[in-house]
């Protein structure tokens, strides 16, 4: 291979780099899109399964629209795996999301993953002041801990997280990214004992006053008629 083809094949890498950074980037002044993560539970028993609902927020008053998201997650693998979605329940029906076939998805248990989603043609999801309701990642909690994040990062690998605009196409409208916190304990089965099983009623404290107040009376009167 001569020294010019290798130079025209690094100007090419250089290139799509550039490409990428600059999709990847916002356009200064356009209104932007946030993603927020708001789990069901924030504090779950181990061996429970962990709900964490991702949303698009609209970054001023009025509604965003959003016709493409890569959405880049990280975890500690030691406290919750593996990683899944569900859209039951969701704002949208994307016409296509998962966790596509790649290098970052080669594993949903090693701590990272980037879920995708495309919005139909010509009827693009919106996110509202409030938020979309986009979808749902599920793990399973495996141990104890005080604290484990969850978070969207902006960029790991090579793969970035990006929200397209769903009216300027390929127009990069990303916004801010949130990460929670889930901590992990025991499971203590409740006071009755195990799901399903009879235990009997405890007496409250009034009632075993009342009966006691009945016994001492019938006493009583036993020995007055003696």
């Amino acid at each position: 291979m001569t020294h010019t083809n290798k130079g025209m094949r690094g100007m090419q890498r250089i290139t799509r780099g550039m490409l990428i950074l600059i999709c990847a980037t916002p356009i200064a002044g356009h209104a932007l899109i946030d993603l927020d993560f708001r789990p069901d539970y924030q504090h779950v028993p181990k061996g429970s399964i962990v709900s964490i609902k991702l949303f698009a927020v609209s970054d001023n008053a009025s509604n965003q629209l959003l016709s493409a998201m890569d959405v880049v997650i990280r975890w500690d693998p030691n406290y919750l795996n593996p990683i899944s979605f569900t859209n039951a329940g969701n704002g949208y029906n994307w016409q296509s999301s998962g966790f596509f076939p790649g290098s970052i998805n080669n594993s949903l248990s090693d701590g990272d993953a980037m879920w995708t989603a495309w919005a139909r043609p010509g009827d693009p999801a919106a996110a509202t002041p409030a938020g979309l309701h986009v979808t749902t990642f599920r793990f399973t909690a495996l141990a104890n801990t005080l604290s484990t994040i969850v978070e969207i990062v902006p960029s790991f690998n090579g793969f970035q997280t990006v929200v397209f605009d769903g009216t300027v196409p390929n127009t990069p409208v990303t916004g801010q990214l949130d990460s929670t916190s889930i901590t992990i304990t025991p499971w203590v089965p409740p006071p009755s004992g195990p799901f399903g099983t009879h235990s009997e009623s405890v007496p409250e404290p009034t009632t075993l006053g009342v009966l006691g107040a009945a016994l001492l009376a019938f006493r009583i009167s036993r020995r007055a008629r003696k």
